[in-house]
């Protein structure tokens, strides 16, 4: 058999057919592509893919978009890693190696600092050099959401923006917005789960209370300020480590352990 490897721009259909089959169809989940991954076939000039064709057939590929984090000491480029998928006739044959090294071998030419992804598998990628650094929690909170506790809110409902897509594992998302905070929610079949947080730890909890039910769930930083407070006034709180976030340096002079801080990823940037 002859495997050829090719970068592409704009994605080929039959990658995009694997892709949604892989994720969604198997899965039994998915709106539509573009409602999870709005960039997946606008040109984007941030995205590229890196396909795997057996004599002009694709049987695998993935997806990577770039991002740009200026801090004031350092300012880096990271591309974010998703979508890797091979055909089901060829998986078991260590294929998805070849769409690694040629991702590490494209990422480099093109000056990228680093590259990140987010797996429950970690084995296939640490052979090409990715390590876990994941400083997320996850979990279940439980706070007092009667009348003595929700004080006087007014809040504004809104859809997320066209260009955030919503994750492959929810169905729907909105914003929850007040004069000093927001909360940005997105739900899947076991209710709300929050994945950003925005103004005074204070605020952001009445607003919580005043918008969401009893018991919820969280994507939170373990840096985050709003970890203490939310734990100290909540009923009841369960997180634990997400354990997701593995990284890869591109750029030697890069300590993998700080790259989850110099470059912070939000939940909805994932792929």
């Amino acid at each position: 058999m002859s495997f050829e490897v090719t970068v592409e721009h704009i994605p080929p259909q039959a990658y995009l057919h694997l892709a949604w089959d892989t994720f969604f169809v198997k899965k039994d989940r998915g709106l539509t592509l573009e409602s999870h991954f709005p960039w997946i076939c606008n040109n984007d000039t941030n995205v590229w893919y890196v396909m795997l064709w057996e004599e002009g057939r694709l049987i695998g590929g993935l997806s990577v978009k770039t991002f740009a984090f200026d801090g004031p000491a350092l300012s880096i480029v990271v591309a974010a890693v998703g979508l890797v998928c091979i055909h089901e006739a060829y998986r078991g044959q260590g294929l998805s190696n070849l769409l690694l090294k040629r991702l590490v071998q494209e990422a480099k030419c093109r000056g990228i600092d680093a590259l990140t992804l987010w797996t429950q598998i970690s084995a296939l990628y640490q052979d090409h050099g990715f390590r876990l650094a994941d400083d997320w929690m996850y979990g279940w909170v439980e706070l007092d959401t009667g009348p003595e506790q929700k004080g006087n809110v007014d809040v504004v409902k809104t859809a997320l923006p066209a260009d955030v897509g919503i994750p492959p594992f929810a169905t729907s998302g909105r914003i929850y917005t007040s004069d000093s905070s927001s909360l940005t929610i997105v739900c899947d079949a076991e209710g709300e789960i929050v994945v950003a947080c925005q103004g005074p730890d204070f605020e952001v909890i009445n607003l919580m209370r005043s918008t969401l039910p009893q018991r919820w769930r969280i994507n939170l930083r373990k840096s985050d300020s709003l970890y203490p407070r939310l734990e100290a006034v909540a009923k009841h709180m369960q997180l634990a480590e997400a354990n997701l976030q593995l990284w890869r340096t591109c750029n030697t002079a890069l300590q993998l352990q700080n790259l989850p801080q110099v470059a912070s990823f939000k939940v909805l940037q994932r792929i």
